[in-house]
């Protein structure tokens, strides 16, 4: 099979990305887990909510974001991966929070919680982005939130992200259209598990 130019360089920044993910999460599952504080894992929302954890992976200005929606059980509702290409820091974030909207659109649920590890953004966010207002992208999310929602943005550390973080990873090569997951992948599975017992 012929590999183009543009699949072996994002072969390549997949690969990189993994490495660097891996050696992370590696050092944060070092971490004993009574000693973490609760800022540091996974909780799940209210019952009758749904939340949002999206992140985004950026190596050597080459982008994507990933996210995964649980219930109140941290039972997997969906995962969503995408690749985005060059894009600003906060533009990666937006497209997290965006493509995390769409996928809880599908299930009717309206209360939902969105936790990022970027403060940056969820200060914008929580202030309404007056100064992003030219965004199309922020426009578009401001749209669905303000649409009889009730949306909550929440900072987050890293080490309770790491499922977002994994999803990330999971895009479809030659294609910015989202990848869905109804279930969760082979990829996530040791980070939800830390997740679970830890909630």
């Amino acid at each position: 099979m012929n590999i183009s130019p543009c699949q072996f360089q994002i072969g390549r920044w997949l690969q990189a990305a993994t490495c660097r993910d891996l050696d992370i999460c590696k050092q944060q599952q070092s971490i004993v887990g009574d000693v973490r504080s609760r800022v540091t894992v996974w909780n799940p929302p209210p019952v009758g909510c749904l939340k949002i954890n999206g992140a985004r992976q950026t190596v050597d200005g080459v982008a994507s974001c990933g996210g995964v929606i649980r219930n109140s059980n941290g039972a997997w509702i969906a995962g969503f991966s995408k690749f985005i290409g060059r894009c600003y820091v906060l533009e990666v974030e937006f497209w997290a929070v965006f493509e995390g909207f769409r996928c809880a659109k599908r299930f009717n649920v309206y209360k939902v919680i969105v936790e990022l590890d970027n403060r940056d953004t969820i200060d914008v966010l929580s202030s309404n982005g007056r100064r992003y207002l030219y965004s199309s992208l922020f426009g578009s999310i401001k749209a669905i939130a303000d649409d009889n929602w009730c949306v909550e943005y929440r900072h987050v550390y890293r080490e309770s992200n790491c499922v977002a973080d994994a999803m990330t990873r999971l895009f479809p090569l030659n294609s910015f259209e989202p990848r869905i997951f109804l279930y969760p992948p082979d990829e996530v599975l040791v980070f939800l598990h830390d997740d679970c017992r830890s909630a």
